[in-house]
């Protein structure tokens, strides 16, 4: 997978900006160094590669991708380490959408880094408008990263729906059955449409004429086994990172480095940058 990566890195973005061979090397290396956990030493390329080319979308986005990997090594009680480190990335989307406004999936990273800035929002808005792109790459990817964010300010009933949305677009994202099913576990079984208790006893004794024996009541301070009384907070407490894309495992909070814009020759390809 990370040999097929690159050699299609290399292959598209030779097509991309063949007029520049030295910013496409830099490029290249820079984004193999991203792969391999070294932003500090990508950005040094990636920014080398922007020299040559300012205004190329594709190089805008490997900046952005590497300063969110930067933000990603900062020491946990480092806001200002990690803040810094996000506004770059933000910028760096942004402009990437000004040199190319249907470049989706720098409109992806956007979204996700104002969403791990605090820009809540904000964030959700562009990924919703990502979702809503016919050229979005992964909008299963997407679609479960707003869940994502729903979830953790505790809008359950709004991240279903997008961890549904996920689920349709994509049947085999497990990631999409593992949060519905920790929401279910958080609303109980009201919410997966089963009917409430005291309805079941009532249709169950129309249907047999006779009344419905009632549950056994286990005594105070006692559970089900299996299903420990701390489960439900344990799922609604779990922290979660931002989904990527199956290709795109090893760079951190970001989607590949690829386009599907409407002027690349092969808008897929670009989905298998990283």
């Amino acid at each position: 997978m990370l040999s097929f990566a690159i050699a299609a890195l290399l292959a598209v973005g030779s097509l991309a900006s063949a007029q520049d061979p030295e910013a496409e090397i830099r490029f290249g290396a820079g984004v193999r160094l991203l792969r391999d956990g070294f932003p500090e030493r990508a950005l040094i390329e990636i920014e080398a590669a922007l020299k040559k080319d300012p205004q190329n979308a594709f190089y805008l986005k490997g900046m952005s991708v590497a300063y969110s990997q930067l933000a990603d090594k900062c020491r946990p009680d480092d806001s200002g380490c990690r803040n810094g480190h996000l506004k770059k990335a933000v910028e760096a989307a942004q402009k990437a959408l000004v040199a190319n406004p249907d470049y989706v999936d720098a409109r992806n990273d956007l979204g996700i880094a104002l969403l791990r800035l605090g820009k809540r929002t904000d964030g959700k808005a562009e990924l919703a408008k990502a979702f809503a792109d016919p050229q979005c790459p992964t909008p299963e990817v997407t679609a479960w990263n707003l869940g994502q964010a729903f979830f953790e300010e505790k809008e359950y009933n709004e991240a279903m729906t997008w961890f549904q949305a996920a689920q349709n677009k994509n049947k085999t994202l497990a990631a999409s059955y593992v949060s519905i099913a920790d929401i279910l576990m958080i609303l109980g079984p009201d919410r997966r449409g089963d009917p409430p208790a005291r309805d079941r006893n009532e249709g169950s004794e129309r249907q047999h004429g006779h009344p419905a024996r009632p549950r056994r009541r286990l005594p105070q301070g006692r559970a089900l086994p299996g299903r420990p009384s701390r489960l439900r907070a344990g799922h609604q407490e779990r922290p979660r990172r931002p989904l990527r894309p199956p290709c795109d495992r090893e760079v951190e909070g970001n989607s590949a480095l690829g386009t599907t814009a409407k002027k690349s020759p092969n808008p897929r390809a670009r989905n298998r940058l990283l």
